[in-house]
């Protein structure tokens, strides 16, 4: 196993969508460093001895099935179209005196047309493409390559600068392919047998006829998120059992309306659907208060955290269902999300009311925080965007009964006990409020909102009709190991309370 690590070394990536030329493209196409790399060889054919070793060396990698890749999360950064000068379309002719006319050689007399240069700015600015190959194999063209990589200087745009290296020391692989695009997350534009000869021929007609020709970008294959395999994952499905939504338009809401927020999808999706799917979805059967044993739908609140800008502001909403949803159930509650197109509530609370229209967030969305992996993927440590509501009451933070309620509930959704916790009011995460700022749930789980008093948040301790109301904190867990998302804990988990953010990998 062997990789070719691109380190963008200003931090930002720029390069154009070939599809939609004002977006950018993330991740990376391998087809992209493919051809980075053929040029590299192809600027370099005078290398005595170079030159037929690495076109070897592009021959072999093209044969090999598409790459994994390890690519972080990213942030667009905001487009603003560029006015620049044409190149010249004719030499002025060669007068001596006819100043006017070699003018319009000069960039002030060019006419201008609008560019745009789309960036990115990815968390971690190394990606790596990810090859299985044979070890004898990668041996002979291993300094072919080694020698190709150092000669790319730039991928897409020319001030996108990197630092290409072939590596040994392969990451874990956050998209990997899939067959027959079921499932995908990304469609890129990658590499099969007869891509170098393909790209020498293009080249050779743009020359012929003057103007430069797009070679064509087939093939394409479908990305996906890794399955959870061997390392622990929750009861709570992610990738196709992630069904995310975002808000159209609406009142904005901020974090600690999360509550309000989920009740109110809850509400509607359980109206859209068929009575048959009551228990997976509510919890409960039609006309029923027992609850069920087994795990069900949870809605959850995807909100702009974790970030030095973040402002906690709610960008939209998931519904996610278990792993072991059977096929008729899921198929009922298809159905009716399909038909989810607003959401609402008239809370009494005027800061919880809002009327949204929401739209199902299909392809590649834009938004990082409505980005199924940026809540799913596989991380040691984990930390609240909401708060853990307990089901047990603590009267003080004590960290070994804190541990132990925290334990119980990484257990209670399928995931092994933490190797350390924190709780605390306030999050590790930037853009998350205090925790005395969200709402609440009754020991019947009910939700229990805020009041403002005296310029604080607050909660009632009890409810008119002496009812208990749990009490929430923040919560930071760290695994022996990795693990999959979604982690979502404590006892109002069903209702997004407890929605956990990885932090790092």
């Amino acid at each position: 196993m062997f990789a070719i690590e691109v380190e963008y070394l200003l931090g930002r990536s720029v390069a154009t969508d070939r599809e939609v030329r004002s977006e950018p493209e993330w991740p990376p196409h391998p087809q992209r460093l493919f051809s980075a790399l053929v040029a590299a060889m192809k600027e370099n054919a005078d290398s005595p001895g170079k030159s037929g070793t690495g076109r070897d060396a592009l021959l072999w990698l093209e044969s090999l099935a598409p790459p994994r890749i390890s690519v972080s999360e990213h942030c667009v950064r905001t487009r603003s179209p560029v006015y620049v000068p044409v190149n010249d379309e004719s030499t002025p002719n060669r007068q001596p005196r006819d100043i006017s006319n070699a003018l319009k050689a000069l960039p002030g007399e060019r006419t201008r047309q609008e560019r745009f240069f789309p960036t990115v700015v990815p968390d971690d600015p190394i990606v790596q493409f990810i090859w299985r190959a044979d070890e004898d194999e990668l041996q002979v063209h291993w300094n072919a390559l080694q020698n190709l990589c150092e000669r790319v200087g730039y991928l897409g745009h020319s001030s996108s600068l990197v630092r290409v290296a072939i590596t040994r020391e392969t990451r874990e692989a956050t998209l990997v392919p899939v067959e027959g695009h079921r499932g995908a997350e990304h469609q890129l534009r990658t590499v099969s047998s007869g891509r170098v000869q393909l790209l020498e021929e293009t080249y050779e007609r743009s020359v012929a006829k003057l103007r430069r020709m797009e070679p064509p970008d087939l093939p394409r294959t479908g990305y996906a998120s890794p399955q959870p395999g061997d390392s622990p994952h929750s009861v709570f499905g992610g990738g196709n059992n992630w069904f995310v939504f975002e808000r159209v338009s609406g009142k904005r809401l901020p974090l600690t309306a999360s509550l309000a927020l989920t009740s109110s999808v809850r509400a509607a999706v359980a109206n859209l659907c068929d009575d048959a799917a009551a228990p997976l979805l509510l919890g409960h059967p039609t006309g029923s208060n027992s609850p069920v044993k087994k795990p069900h739908v949870a809605y959850v609140p995807l909100a702009n955290v974790g970030h030095t800008h973040a402002d906690g502001e709610i960008h939209g909403f998931a519904v996610v269902l278990p792993h072991d949803t059977d096929f008729e159930r899921r198929k009922i509650i298809l159905h009716g999300l399909g038909k989810l197109r607003s959401v609402w509530s008239n809370n009494a609370n005027r800061s919880l009311a809002f009327d949204w229209s929401v739209k199902i967030a299909t392809g590649e969305v834009r938004k990082k925080t409505l980005h199924t992996q940026t809540w799913t993927r596989k991380s040691r440590c984990w930390a609240t965007t909401t708060p853990v509501v307990f089901g047990h009451f603590l009267r003080k933070l004590d960290d070994n009964r804190a541990f132990q309620l925290v334990s119980k509930s990484c257990t209670a959704i399928g995931l092994p006990e933490p190797i350390n916790v924190r709780i605390s009011n306030t999050s590790l995460l930037d853009g998350v409020p205090g925790s005395n700022e969200f709402p609440s749930m009754s020991s019947q789980g009910k939700p229990v909102y805020t009041t403002f008093r005296k310029g604080k948040h607050s909660v009632p301790k009890k409810l008119p009709d002496g009812t208990a109301v749990r009490m929430r904190y923040h919560v930071a867990v760290e695994f022996a190991e990795p693990v999959y998302g979604p982690v979502i804990l404590g006892a109002g988990r069903y209702f997004g309370m407890g929605m956990c953010r990885p932090l790092f990998g």
